[in-house]
């Protein structure tokens, strides 16, 4: 018996022997996963480097492509032919970058207009310097040397300087909130208050006591020359100064309302209480 028990301990051995070695063959070539526990092995995590830390004068990264739009526009790689024109047309001007803003605010080919040199080398400036399109700035340089030189010369009085009330400005129309973008948002406007002229005198355009013949002349030059003249009488926004601005619309439509008014007749001051009632022919005595 003990001969018999010995023999079947091994043949049990020698049978177990092949699915040893499969089963090790088999954890030898299975691979193994980061951090997992294999048959007796361990793999150490393998720790991730993190980008570095970026210099504080880079500014913060930009997230979104709306956000990518508003980066500042880049300088002008040089004069353009709109520039180069205006300047041999008699004016200082200076070239700016084109205007992007992240509210719709945008202008391409943007000039400070200084001043106006006129033909016989006069030089009219813009009080403040105006900020325009290059497009709007020419419009007003003729509109100055062609119409408004001989126009101030009919009232006897020499053009010295123009009262810019407004050029480039981001905002909506007459400063409404949410209201569609103006054309100062464009840079494509200017509002004038009135002209200097020689000897300090200010001939304002919304002023009644101003010769009617002069104010209704320069309205009838403004609006051939621009697509968009406001005055008094147009929308409540414009009394005390004229908008003029080179709005593209359909069918090319223009728009001129400016009411050049007169004086107000003063009325009749107020009876004193003590001098009783008009005569009438009714009570008059007989």
């Amino acid at each position: 018996m003990r001969g018999t028990g010995v023999f079947i301990l091994i043949v049990l051995c020698v049978l177990a022997l092949p699915y040893s070695a499969g089963a090790q063959g088999a954890f030898r070539d299975r691979p193994q996963m980061r951090g997992t526990r294999t048959a007796n092995t361990t793999s150490t995590p393998v720790a991730i480097p993190l980008p570095k830390a970026r210099p504080f004068e880079a500014g913060p990264r930009t997230s979104s492509p709306a956000q990518a739009q508003t980066q500042p526009a880049e300088e002008p790689s040089g004069p353009s032919d709109c520039f180069i024109a205006l300047s041999a047309d008699g004016a200082e001007v200076q070239q700016l970058p084109p205007i992007v803003e992240a509210n719709g605010c945008e202008a391409p080919d943007v000039v400070q207009l200084d001043a106006i040199r006129t033909a016989d080398r006069r030089r009219i400036p813009l009080s403040p310097p105006a900020v325009l399109r290059c497009s709007m700035a020419t419009a007003v340089v003729r509109w100055v040397r062609d119409d408004l030189q001989a126009l101030v010369a009919s009232q006897g009085a020499a053009l010295s300087s123009l009262d810019n009330f407004n050029s480039f400005e981001c905002r909506g129309r007459n400063r409404v909130v949410g209201a569609k973008t103006s054309e100062h948002g464009r840079a494509n406007a200017l509002d004038i208050r009135g002209f200097i002229v020689n000897g300090g005198r200010k001939l304002e355009l919304t002023n009644p006591e101003i010769s009617r013949e002069f104010r209704d002349a320069v309205r009838i030059s403004a609006c051939r020359r621009f697509t968009t003249v406001l005055g008094p009488g147009s929308d409540g926004y414009h009394e005390d100064h004229v908008h003029v601005d080179l709005a593209e619309r359909r069918g090319g439509f223009r728009l001129c309302q400016w009411d050049v008014r007169d004086p107000e007749m003063p009325l009749p001051r107020e009876r004193p209480a003590e001098a009783g009632p008009r005569e009438t022919e009714a009570n008059k005595s007989p």
